[in-house]
C-alpha cells in the first residue's frame, strides 16, 4: 500500500511538471509573435497586416492558463510532499533559471 501511495505521489509531480512545461512553451510562442509585432512597429515597419489583435487576446488567455496550471501544480506538489512526508521521506528540489528543475524523492528503507 505504501508503495502505491508513493508511486501516485511521484506521478502527480511529473504530471504537474508536464502541464506547466507545456503551458510555458505555448506562452513563449505567443510572446515571440507579439515581440515580432512590437519590434516591427518600433522600427517603423508597422503594417496593419503584421498586427494581429487576436494574438494579444491569446496572450492574455495563455497567461491565465499558465497561472491556473501553476496553481494546480503547486497544490499537487504540496499533496505529494504531504504523502511522502507521512511515510518519513522528503522531496528535494533544485532549480536553475533557464535549465529547469530537478525533483528528488527520498524515502526511508523498510526496517
Amino acid at each position: 500500500m505504501k508503495n502505491n501511495i508513493i508511486i501516485i505521489a511521484i506521478v502527480v509531480i511529473f504530471v504537474a511538471i508536464i502541464i506547466v512545461a507545456r503551458n510555458i512553451i505555448k506562452t513563449n510562442r505567443t510572446i515571440n509573435k507579439i515581440d515580432k509585432m512590437i519590434t516591427l512597429a518600433a522600427e517603423g515597419d508597422f503594417k496593419e497586416e503584421f498586427f494581429d489583435e487576436s494574438k494579444l487576446s491569446a496572450l492574455e488567455t495563455k497567461f491565465a492558463n499558465y497561472l491556473s496550471a501553476s496553481n494546480i501544480s503547486a497544490i499537487n506538489v504540496a499533496l505529494a510532499r504531504s504523502i511522502i512526508s507521512s511515510e518519513g521521506g522528503y522531496i528535494k528540489v533544485s532549480s536553475n533559471p533557464g535549465q529547469g528543475s530537478t525533483f528528488s524523492v527520498f524515502l526511508p528503507r523498510n526496517s
